[in-house]
């Protein structure tokens, strides 16, 4: 589980490439997370691509 630590949580709005948006789930075993933005749009990113915008 000190994996899922790793990660953001589900329903927490994040910053990615595309802007803002909220994590709808997370896939531990394939490193992605799924976010959805206001206009309902759904993405997938990986979790080196969501940690670099935390930077």
């Amino acid at each position: 589980m000190n994996e899922l630590k790793k990660y953001p949580s589900v329903e927490q709005t994040i910053r990615t490439p595309q802007g803002k948006g909220v994590v709808d789930k997370i896939d531990i075993f394939h490193g992605t997370i799924y976010v959805r933005f206001p206009n309902d749009e759904l993405e997938k990113f990986s979790l080196e691509e969501i940690g670099q915008m935390s930077k």
